[in-house]
């Protein structure tokens, strides 16, 4: 079913093409096609893939017991499902009456291999030990050191035999012993001995589990079969684990296609016999010399060399002639050519044993030998390389025949399936060797063969034990195995030490090279060929003695008979039963024939993951010999908890489907079925996300076919704008109360002394002598200081510092209206033909007056005439020129206006120009066609007033101006000759200090208005919710954030990746640090065998081989510390806003933040949402998840549905439109000139509802022309309108900028939504996350309900109250609770969050609580919120999207699931689930390779030819929600104590808060097109192809003329989008 579900999980058959709509829907039928696939598997399959291992470890739990599974099913799995069961006796310590757990194993490979997996899958103290270690030295007290150190001991069983034998154990002080490969327990094996002389049928004795492949050695009899296994059981005290299901244990076995090759004999042609005639003359003459050789020494032993046993003469020789005859033996198998091989490998060896011996006589006849051997192998190459001129011809000419069909059969699977796994059984070791370098020289040679990547592993010799030939042996095997198990080799060839328990993955093809002479060698070596295609190959020659055909048969009957042995016997029934039947009220019937599919129906819509398919667990329970029951557990996730037994029958399945049915009554009355027998999943899922209660403000008839989805970026929308309300209504009248408001402005910046110019602008901008007021019926509330900004600097601006009331006569007010018209129409020229002046009603109806440095009304000024137009005027004195405003009339086109600074009278027109001129007089003649005809008049210093009125933004750092910078780039442009300009015509009017700053009046009322906006919403917000002062005295002062980034030492760290990766394997890495010598191994000879070695190689080798271990107690067992501890030396970094102080309580939030929380990016102010929009999310998150999680015990699927649909942004803009949000947004960039509202000047309102009611575009504004008396009277001429109206041709039908002045704006859904956001941020930043709850309330996100979320009691999180003891059935469940408890540095009050937290789905056997995946829901909102909310206090100088990137790489599964291997948290987890927990190894293998480091950058390369694939490393996404759940359950159980959650999260998170907020990672896809040319670079649409999971997306970059492409290839097109960049930014730029 697995194996279907992830063809499922690849995603669709043909090339699709994407958008995000579309992605959405490409989802949906994914889910809807494995939904229907699995609920047909459901029916077709009553039994789950994994139900047998559960089965079969309940029963090693309770009884002795004999798990026979085949190769690669999973037996390891079901080892640490009962060790884990048995933690609760290794709990206590080993001198105090503790016990421990001992996992033998019979050789070093699968010690070194379970003591791994060992560790990475549970949470205990694991020791290993091995013969290098030289353990039979150890006296008792180094054993009771590592007894009590260790929890669980992995050994060998002869290792543990000796420990029994010398007392220092009993067996009565071991809970449980594993026996790994335990049909090797017979006769005098010590699996056996140690049963025979150690174990009694007593109490007191451990639980033996004994684990195999295979449960027989030796070939025999089907018949007899049944007695063999009875004499293992009877050996071990044990009982054969069977099965109910002889389907199921079918599907255990691996099931490849065989194939039987029949291969002629070798040809015996002259060379060959020539050959074998010169190795037997060679063997005979060392017959002759053992008779007469003496060593000179002890005449019983002799000492050859440093390592080797010490042996008898006759010994030594006979040493010699197995070797000649292994090469007489391999010239038969493999040819000559092979035979060749043989000799080279064996001539190394002698040399290096002649290297290495002690004894001269020892020295000359391994001399003899060698020269005899080079002179036979320099026979067959000369006659090889008369007939064939290259190694391949060779191969083919003198290759046996059976050599040739192995590489034929070979070279046909590469062809067929263009990709291999293939291991190659051979018998012999030099077998291995000798066909490993044939492979080697094809893949060298031979274009079909070049993908081939080979290597060899072969056990070794008994007496080569305790040597460093033998460790470094131990350690090429493991580091074979594990690079083809990681894909960087494809083939091995093995002797069978790969057959029986050493981990690997499943393979395609596997041929055994050598007869097959055993049953055990066929199920184990047939079981590697677990491939879906899988191939198993024989090859036989013909006339062999041994017929394989015969004996397939035998095996295949054996096999048949063992699967018999394996299952549950029972009775013929007598009687057959009546079908049994359950009616509902609506008529829907279950009877016991499709209740098993019923329920497994049921069972999938509890919500299905890709490793978690919810199913019931089936257990049978005798009553009588006859008699059965069966009960059923249903998955975690259903509300029916305890255990549902059925009627008692004669026969499994129909007890089975009695329990069926009975289930699905008990499900019906308990509201899970409804009438109709369906589940109820859905329909409580609809309920709630349609709930009245929760969505109050959802608009249903939202979604148009013609526009974009509501809430969404493209959905825009047309909102009224409205004033603040202190500018509602705020006319100024005559013999009313009018309240004059200061407008102060105050220069925060200095200029050089020297530099004149910038020095008058400033004195003008510092005085006090002249100024503006802001005049309103109404008292402004008061607002905080803001800073605007000129190019020079920064001014500070604050308004209504000074505020006094007057009465005003009409007469006065007719002249604050004249000057006010004058000033925004004429001085700044903002008037514009369509708009009429309305000083009566409607908004933003305020004045603008003049006012002394007292703050008083300039009456002075304001008895000047503002109608009169005064033109331009020709200059003709030039002594009163300082401080006027001039108009150069040189040039054509108009370039302002510009202030006298400086008269200078010391200067003329032929004063020298500066560059390239004579003179001014010249420049200006020469450049402009400007004649001068007053030669004695002054020249002027002169600066312009800017035209541009935007100010809100800072323009960079101050300037600082040298002289030399002023005369090389200033000076002549800003130095005018009088005669040449004009004064403007408004000097009569105004004085330069008044001109000066009444250009600020549009930025200063701009951003005042905004600031009242906030000030309002912040008020109704204060005043509702009884949050802070509604009204506040003093503001903090208004601070634009800052334009770029703050700097980075350049002392800190670089961010650092994983580098490249690796394709994940199932087999320990290699430990270096195990090797004496050191990581750099030796050159071993007899990989070299084709390209050959040199003298000094082979007498290195022999001196590095011929070296004995000395005994090392370091070495006794790899370090318990095999994950990271928590550092307890970290400093909480607080967050703040959790604590917030009393006064920040009763203010609230500051003015400047909430004007920051409406104000979005695309008004391009100085400060924006953004940030706060980030926090604000966060929170929002938190407080739904936390609502949804304490208010609905349903499941974490639909919380998450509901979730989504509470915090969506279609969701927040409905509830932003009930309070008005967009009306008050200051959402469009500031633009004075084009379309700022004047105060009093606004488009008439009858034109405004013409244009309305005949929905004409905006844009015909610009046709619109008023007269003066129309502009001032406000009357218009209909008529003329709609003659307008009538001839306006729109030439462009979009959004024009012109609906500004019909107070109305545009505004994208989304923003209105992120506004929502920030504002909750500006609330949670002052008010903390508890009482911020109230405005999420305010808003109608969440019920009323939900403002005392944070503070109210945490429920109960027990689902069994039948359950009488919660804590000590939490703490039977837990393993090594105390333990992690250490690492969180945090002790459970309720130990049943824990168990909550740490339990996974599969997991059955906790009916205590829920699984972890609504913890998971809770603690994952936590973890956002807490990280967020620490990087908006710690990080304060990064930009929004600065923030959001590091958010998004604290925040995610990846860094989660890294940081729960970092600290082992998974190895604490409980499940029931293999597939899951092979996951989960190859990412903790992967994590543990790169030392734990954390990055986004899982990503495997390969390249072909000029094309890579980019392929994201699948992170198991159960690793982040056992980070997640732990933070959700310890939040809970310390009563929602953010601070305290945040003690414990800080330390474990501080490394990559550290290392991410130093260098922020970047998105790939971004950083990508910034590092290439938009017309360099081009990024396919996803697809799928047949065969591969999941989605692809293809980058190509054309560089230097070459087009290079990069495939990426994930789980959805995001990620395959991701991988693509990441490894196309790898290739091109060399970026890890």
């Amino acid at each position: 079913m697995r194996r279907k579900y992830n063809k499922i999980c690849s995603g669709l058959k043909h090339k699709v093409d994407m958008t995000e709509e579309e992605d959405s829907e490409f989802g949906k039928k994914r889910r809807t096609t494995e939904r229907k696939d699995l609920e047909d598997e459901a029916v077709e399959h009553s039994f789950e893939h994994r139900e047998y291992q559960i089965q079969m470890a309940k029963t090693a739990f309770e009884s002795n017991s004999i798990v026979y599974v085949p190769t690669g099913s999973g037996k390891t799995y079901i080892s640490i499902v009962v060790i884990k069961r048995f933690h609760d006796e290794i709990k206590r310590p080993f001198l105090e009456n503790g016990k421990r757990i001992i996992f033998t194993a019979p050789r070093v490979a699968l010690v070194d291999q379970q003591a791994d997996v060992l560790r990475k899958y549970t949470p205990f103290a694991i020791g290993s030990y091995n013969g290098y270690m030289q353990v039979e030295f150890w006296d008792k007290d180094q054993w009771t050191e590592e007894f009590v150190k260790n929890q669980v001991l992995v050994m060998g069983s002869q290792i543990l035999l000796d420990i029994l034998d010398k007392g220092f154990l009993q067996l009565s002080q071991v809970a449980l012993l594993v026996f790994d490969e335990c049909h090797h327990a017979t006769a005098n094996h010590p699996m056996n001995m140690i049963m025979r002389m150690h174990y009694k049928d007593q109490p007191g004795m451990p639980r033996i589990l004994g684990l195999t492949a295979t449960l027989i050695k030796k070939n025999i009899a089907p018949d007899k079969l049944e007695k063999e296994v009875a004499s293992l059981e009877s050996n071990l005290h044990s009982k054969l684990v069977k099965l109910d299901s002889l389907e199921l244990i079918k599907g255990m076995y691996a099931d490849p296609k065989i194939e039987i090759i029949e291969c002629d004999p070798v040809q015996h042609h002259d060379v060959m016999k020539t050959v074998k005639r010169l190795i037997t003359l060679l063997e005979n003459d060392l017959k002759m010399e053992s008779l007469t050789v003496s060593f000179h020494v002890d005449p019983e032993l002799v000492i050859l060399a440093p390592g080797e046993p010490m042996v008898k003469p006759g010994a030594f020789f006979r040493k010699i002639q197995r070797q000649l005859t292994d090469i007489l033996v391999e010239i038969e198998e493999f040819g000559i050519f092979g035979g060749s091989i043989a000799i080279q490998c064996h001539r190394n060896r002698l040399q290096c044993l002649a290297n290495a011996a002690e004894i001269e006589e020892a020295r000359q006849l391994y001399a003899m030998v060698m020269s005899q051997l080079e002179v036979i192998r320099h026979l067959i190459e000369s006659a090889m390389s008369q007939e064939a001129s290259d190694s391949l011809e060779q191969i083919n000419k003198f290759s046996s025949p059976k050599v040739l069909k192995c590489i034929e059969r070979l070279r046909a699977e590469i062809l067929e399936t263009g990709a291999i796994k293939t291991l190659i059984f051979v018998e012999r070791r030099l077998s291995a060797k000798i066909l490993y370098t044939i492979i080697k020289i094809l893949s060298l040679k031979d274009p079909d063969f070049a993908q081939i990547k080979p290597d060899y592993i072969v056990g070794q010799a008994e007496n080569a034990y305790c040597t460093y030939l033998s460790l470094l042996l131990d350690k090429q095997t493991r580091k074979s195995v594990f690079k083809f198990a990681s894909n960087e080799l494809n083939l091995l060839v093995a002797s069978n030490i790969l057959e029986e328990g050493i981990d690997i993955p499943s393979c395609n093809l596997v041929i055994k090279f050598d007869t097959i002479k055993t049953f055990c060698s066929f199920i184990q070596s047939k079981g590697r060929a677990r491939d879906r295609n899988g191939k198993y190959v024989v090859l036989q020659l013909k006339l062999a003695e041994k017929n394989f055909k015969n004996e397939k048969r035998i095996y295949e009957q054996l096999e048949d008979k063992l699967q018999e042995l394996q299952q549950v016997e029972e009775l013929e029934d007598v009687v057959i039963d009546d079908v049994a039947t359950y009616v509902t009220p609506a008529g829907a019937m279950a009877t016991s024939e499709n209740s098993i599919s019923m329920l497994y129906r049921y069972c999938y819509t509890l919500g299905a993951d890709r490793f978690s398919i919810p199913a019931p667990i089936w257990f049978c329970k005798k009553v009588s010999l006859s008699e059965k029951f069966v009960c059923v557990l249903l998955p975690i996730q259903s509300s029916l908890v305890d255990p549902i037994e059925g009627p008692v029958s004669t026969r499994v399945q129909l007890a089975k489907k009695k329990c069926a049915l009975e289930a699905i009554k008990q499900l019906h009355l308990a509201g899970q079925l409804d009438d109709n027998l369906r589940s109820c999943y859905s329909k409580v899922q609809a309920d709630i996300i349609t709930d009245s209660i929760l969505f109050p403000n959802w608009i249903k008839d939202d979604k148009h076919p013609d526009l974009p989805d509501p809430g969404t970026k493209n959905r825009r929308r047309v909102h009224m704008v409205k004033a603040p309300s202190p500018f509602i209504g705020c006319a100024p009248g005559s013999a009313s109360e009018v309240f004059v408001h200061s407008i102060d402005i105050e220069p925060m910046y200095n200029v050089p002394a020297d530099d004149q110019r910038r020095k008058t602008f400033l004195e003008l901008l510092s005085s006090k002598n002249e100024n503006f007021a802001i005049l309103a019926s109404k008292k402004l509330p008061t607002i905080c200081k803001f800073p605007i900004f000129t190019n020079a600097g920064r001014v500070d601006i604050s308004i209504g510092r000074r505020v006094h009331a007057v009465t005003l006569q009409q007469q006065l007010l007719d002249k604050i209206k004249a000057f006010h018209s004058f000033l925004f129409g004429k001085l700044l020229e903002l008037d514009k033909s369509f708009l009429v002046w309305n000083f009566e009603s409607g908004s933003n109806n305020f004045l603008i007056a003049p006012v002394t440095e007292d703050g008083d009304l300039d009456e002075v000024k304001l008895s000047r005439d503002f109608s009169v137009n005064h033109v331009p005027e020709e200059i003709t004195r030039f002594d009163d020129l300082h401080l006027k405003v001039i108009i150069p009339t040189y040039r054509t086109k108009s370039v302002g206006n510009y202030l006298v600074t400086e008269v200078q009278f010391d200067a003329s027109p032929m004063t020298p120009f500066p560059n390239n001129y004579d003179s001014y007089k010249q420049y200006f003649s020469e450049k402009w066609g400007a004649e001068v005809k007053i030669l004695t008049q002054p020249l002027v210093s002169v600066k312009q007033i800017t035209a541009k009125l935007n100010f809100l933004n800072p323009k960079g750092e101050i300037l600082v101006i040298t002289r030399k910078a002023m005369h090389e780039n200033d000076e002549f442009a800003e130095i005018f000759i009088p005669e040449l300009c004009r004064l403007s015509g408004h000097n009569h009017l105004v004085s330069a200090e008044i001109w000066l700053k009444a250009v600020f009046l549009p930025s200063i009322l701009h951003r005042t208005s905004v600031l009242l906006h906030a000030n309002d919403l912040r008020s109704s917000i204060n005043r509702e919710c009884r949050l802070g002062s509604v009204e506040v005295a003093k503001w903090e002062d208004f601070i634009a954030l800052p334009t770029r980034k703050a700097p980075v030492a350049e002392t800190s760290p670089k961010s650092q990746g994983f580098g490249l990766p690796r394709l994940q394997c199932h087999v320990p890495k290699v430990n270096e640090s195990n090797c004496p010598w050191g990581e750099k191994d030796p050159i071993d000879p007899d990989k070299l065998l084709f390209e050959g070695v040199s003298w000094g190689q082979l007498e290195e080798f022999s001196a590095f081989t011929s070296s004995s271990l000395v005994q090392d107690k370091n070495l006794s067992t790899k370090d318990n510390d095999y994950f990271f501890q928590r550092d307890q030396s970290v400093t909480v970094y607080p967050i703040k806003m959790l604590t917030p102080d009393e006064e920040s309580l009763q203010r609230g939030p500051e003015l400047r933040t909430m004007y920051a929380a409406i104000t979005t990016t695309s008004a391009n102010d100085s400060v924006n949402m953004e940030r706060l929009e980030t926090l604000g999310d966060a929170y929002l998150k938190l407080i739904t998840s936390l609502y949804l999680f304490t208010t609905y015990d349903v499941s974490e699927g639909i919380l998450t549905h509901a979730k989504g649909k509470l915090v969506g942004n279609r969701n927040l803009l409905y509830c932003a439109l009930k309070k008005g949000i967009p009306n008050i947004l200051n959402h469009k960039q500031f633009e004075p000139k084009s379309d700022w509202a004047v105060p009093n000047l606004s488009v008439p309102n009858k034109l405004v509802y013409l244009i309305n009611a005949s929905e004409i575009s905006p844009g015909v504004l610009n046709s619109i022309v008023f007269n003066e008396e129309e502009k001032f009277s406000g009357e218009i001429n209909v008529q003329y309108i709609r003659e307008v109206f009538e001839n306006y041709e729109e030439d462009n039908p979009s959004e024009t900028t012109l609906v500004a002045f019909l107070n109305q704006l545009v505004i994208p859904d989304k923003n209105i939504a992120d506004c929502v956001e920030a504002v909750l941020g500006s609330y949670i930043e002052t008010c903390g996350p508890v009482l911020a709850a109230s405005v999420v309330t305010w808003f109608g996100i969440l019920p009323d309900s939900a403002k005392s979320i944070m503070s109210d009691p945490v429920p109960s999180n027990i689902k069994n109250a039948t359950i009488p003891d919660p804590e000590s059935f939490s703490n039977l469940h837990l393993l090594e609770a105390e333990k992690l408890e250490t690492v969180l540095d945090y002790k459970f009050k309720n130990c049943s969050f824990l168990l909550e937290a740490l339990t996974h789905p599969s997991y059955v056997l906790n009916r205590l609580t829920n699984s972890n995946q609504r913890l998971e829901f809770l603690g994952d909102a936590v973890l956002d919120f807490l990280v967020t909310a620490h990087i908006y206090e710690k990080f304060a100088h990064l930009n929004p999207g600065e923030m959001t990137d590091l958010r998004s790489a604290l925040v995610n599964n990846v860094t989660f699931a890294s940081l729960a291997v970092r600290y082992g948290f998974h190895t604490f987890l409980l499940e029931n689930n293999p597939t899951l927990a092979s996951r989960i190894e190859n990412f903790v293998e992967f994590q543990q390779r790169n030392n734990h480091k954390i990055s986004d950058d899982h990503l495997l390369l390969i390249q072909e030819c000029n094309v890579s694939i980019g392929i994201a490393l699948e992170v198991p996404k159960v690793l982040g929600d056992i980070f997640e759940s732990i933070v959700g359950a310890v939040f809970l159980d310390c009563g929602k104590d953010f601070v305290e959650t945040w003690r414990v999260i800080y330390p474990l998170m501080k490394f990559a808060i550290d290392l991410f907020g130093t260098t922020v990672p970047k998105n790939a896809v971004r950083k990508l097109h910034e590092s290439v040319a938009a017309h360099d670079l081009e990024i396919g649409k996803p697809y799928s192809i047949d065969g591969i999971n999941g989605v692809q997306v293809k980058i190509v970059i054309y560089k230097n003329g070459e087009k290079v492409s990069c495939v990426g290839s994930g789980a959805n097109k995001h990620e395959a989008k991701r991988a693509a960049a990441k490894g196309a930014l790898r290739l091109f730029f060399g970026e890890s």
